[in-house]
């Protein structure tokens, strides 16, 4: 169990409304058409939005179901996204994205498959654009990152990136951790396989950021919640994941693309059993 007070979706000075949603189905309630002026931007960066706001209705509310068993995370999730616009993506792959200028709409595609893996895969995707657009506005009212312009190695893209976009990446990937966590019991055997993969993969990924390099460019507020949301992560116990691959930046799996241009773009796959 996970102590309500750590999560590291608990920023300071953030409040979230802790009574229960007005719709049964909130999730689903907020996918709707993009408008054509965003519509028309997202395609200028490569994506394809879909035109139809058609998703499997009983994936998408496991999904939500998903998100409201990691306790007030489906209160972040509520309070940062008023929209959500579907992607088109390749078979086996999830793609998402957010920007800073629309504080309140991420995309997510909707997965090639409708069971338990598909909803967490949606759940994960909609979580991880909810959590950049939660730090963000933190960052409008406390600098976190004292020189934008420092760059190092980020581990979703083996390569140098703007220090506030590791720290994105270092948030992200330690709410969706701790997330995980929460739920590596509650699924069947094939989606905790899954999920397990997920905690492993995570868990490698945050332990190679070179904390030390990250905090030279933070303000001291960002470097207590950088050590904060490494420990959550590097610091807790997991099970060993039983998979017959381990995460593979060149080989078959299931891909998750996060194209947000602010923050530290994720690009990772993923392959567990039962995962395809």
């Amino acid at each position: 169990m996970t102590d309500a007070e750590t999560v590291p979706w608990r920023l300071p000075g953030r409040t979230h409304n802790r009574r229960p949603p007005a719709s049964p189905t909130w999730l689903r309630d907020r996918i709707v058409a993009a408008p054509q002026d965003v519509m028309s931007d997202v395609v200028l960066q490569g994506l394809t939005t879909l035109v139809t706001v058609t998703i499997d209705p009983d994936m998408c509310l496991r999904s939500q179901q998903l998100i409201e068993q990691c306790g007030a995370l489906a209160d972040v999730v509520r309070g940062a996204i008023q929209e959500i616009h579907l992607l088109d993506a390749k078979p086996g792959y999830d793609v998402s994205h957010s920007e800073p200028c629309w504080l309140h709409r991420v995309f997510v595609s909707v997965p090639d498959r409708h069971d338990e893996i598909g909803a967490l895969r949606f759940a994960e995707g909609v979580i991880h654009e909810a959590m950049h657009l939660e730090l963000t506005l933190l960052e409008n009212d406390r600098p976190l990152v004292q020189s934008p312009a420092d760059t190092m190695l980020s581990p979703w893209r083996e390569e140098a990136r703007p220090i506030g976009g590791v720290l994105h990446g270092l948030f992200v990937f330690s709410c969706l951790h701790t997330a995980f966590r929460m739920l590596v019991s509650g699924t069947d055997a094939a989606a905790t396989d899954h999920v397990q993969g997920r905690l492993h993969d995570i868990a490698e990924e945050v332990s190679s950021i070179d904390l030390a390099t990250l905090s030279s460019g933070l303000t001291p507020t960002g470097c207590t919640l950088a050590r904060q949301w490494s420990e959550a992560v590097t610091l807790s116990r997991l099970p060993q994941p039983n998979r017959k691959s381990k995460l593979l930046h060149q080989g078959i799996g299931t891909e998750t693309v996060d194209l947000s241009p602010l923050w530290a773009p994720s690009l990772h796959q993923i392959f567990a059993s039962g995962s395809r």
